[in-house]
């Protein structure tokens, strides 16, 4: 995959820029990529886990140099939402269809096969990365979580045992675990 044409608008903006507009700050755990939690619902949910918020939301950031967010679990629901700059590339694994790895690339272009949503279904492994080739050097996006994102909630994807579980995608975990 590369990016082509014109991608979302930015105002020239680079990375660094709107890192510091908007506040963004690194992901914790070394996941790459940034972010800053924008809304955290004030009413709460019953979940097997126990008590959660509603939903939350974050702005999200990754550039040519943080590269991905890796893969990694929530127990939760999450709708992703492109903003600008270039195409973001998502990628599941899915254990509910072994052999299956599923990408959704998040951009402007529809008519070229980029989306503006997608949903990440709640215990999926997933990883999102900057398209290289991108005129920018950065994508931006936002994720709503639903019942809202804990800490907690998080699992990190180790390499070893994703290789097990899924060897189909072995250059893809790889390149997006530690």
């Amino acid at each position: 995959m590369e990016c082509s044409g014109k991608e979302a608008s930015t105002g020239g903006y680079t990375a660094e820029q709107l890192k510091q507009q908007m506040g963004l700050l690194p992901l914790p755990g070394g996941n790459g990529g940034y972010f800053i939690e924008t809304y955290r619902s004030t009413e709460d949910v019953s979940t097997a886990k126990g008590q959660r918020v509603a939903g939350t939301h974050i702005y999200f950031m990754v550039d040519k140099d943080s590269l991905a967010d890796l893969f990694h679990i929530v127990l939760s629901d999450e709708v992703w939402h492109f903003y600008m700059g270039d195409p973001l590339v998502i990628v599941e694994l899915d254990e509910h269809a072994p052999g299956q790895v599923i990408e959704a690339v998040l951009g402007n272009r529809v008519f070229d096969g980029q989306t503006i949503t997608h949903v990440v279904k709640r215990n999926t492994f997933f990883a999102a990365y900057w398209m290289e080739g991108g005129q920018n050097g950065w994508s931006l996006a936002g994720t709503t979580v639903t019942p809202g994102f804990e800490v907690s909630d998080l699992r990190t994807g180790v390499r070893d045992e994703l290789l097990a579980l899924f060897p189909q995608a072995r250059e893809t975990i790889i390149k997006l675990t530690k």
